[in-house]
């Protein structure tokens, strides 16, 4: 399942990785964000004392985990979805003004409580001021998070970029760290399990496995005799192969 993939890659911040594989992976996460989410509001209709409060911070504990969880592999996607359009992850400073715009509000807050002796002139101002800077930043995060978006629903670039291969080829759906294609690939790894079973085996046993054993008959009263036969003549309860044919009388 490709949204499931940047877990496996959970801190991989190397390669490149496909819309599909983003765009699954965030779908994913809001879906798992809102099954805890509608698990604590719906703990809230329980009418067993004590049960509602509880089963809503339990609901608001888990959503917080899953999403503590989520980030780490939640940011290697996103660059990697990045480097797939062949741009670096400095273009993940577009989401700083989302990122400052809680602090200010934080701000506003403890500016009120220290404000809070002076009046409630000083401490509605010391307010405004942190919270107007605050929407201002979230203005500017919305436009610049609408930017990013757009960048990373566009389509990778052809080919090998310097990030490393396409995803999109057979040969470089899993990126390794080096940036070369193939750790997970089943098709390559049989291939390469089948090279190594011929190299360990040596280049007469890979001459011989192509070879026909055909008998076709008594010959001067002795068979044809070929490597593979005699191999197979050599364990005590081999049985012989059959004539091919038989000489007409």
């Amino acid at each position: 399942m490709f949204f499931l993939r940047p877990l496996i890659r959970y801190a991989d911040f190397k390669g490149r990785a496909r819309r599909a594989e983003y765009f699954g992976f965030l779908i994913f996460q809001m879906a798992v964000g809102g099954l805890f989410g509608g698990m604590a509001v719906i703990s809230l209709t329980q009418n067993e004392p004590g049960a509602a409060p509880l089963g809503f911070l339990i609901g608001i504990a888990l959503a917080v985990i899953s999403v503590l969880a989520f980030a780490v592999p939640h940011l290697a996607v996103t660059v990697r979805r990045l480097h797939d359009t062949d741009r670096s992850a400095w273009w993940m400073l577009l989401q700083a003004p989302n990122t400052l715009a809680p602090l200010l509000f934080i701000g506003a807050i403890v500016g009120v409580a220290e404000h809070g002796g002076q009046g409630s002139e000083a401490a509605a101002a010391a307010f405004l001021a942190a919270a107007g800077s605050g929407l201002l930043l979230l203005a500017i995060g919305g436009i610049c998070n609408a930017i990013l978006m757009a960048i990373l629903w566009i389509r990778g670039t052809e080919g090998e970029n310097r990030f490393g291969p396409d995803p999109r080829s057979p040969d470089g759906r899993f990126n390794a760290n080096t940036g070369e294609s193939g750790g997970l690939d089943e098709a390559r790894l049989d291939a390469l399990f089948a090279e190594a079973r011929q190299t360990s085996q040596g280049p007469s046993a890979r001459d011989d496995r192509w070879k026909p054993d055909l008998d076709f008959g008594p010959m001067g009263g002795r068979s044809a005799v070929t490597p593979a036969s005699a191999a197979r003549s050599a364990w005590p309860d081999a049985t012989p192969a059959p004539s091919f044919g038989r000489r007409r009388s």
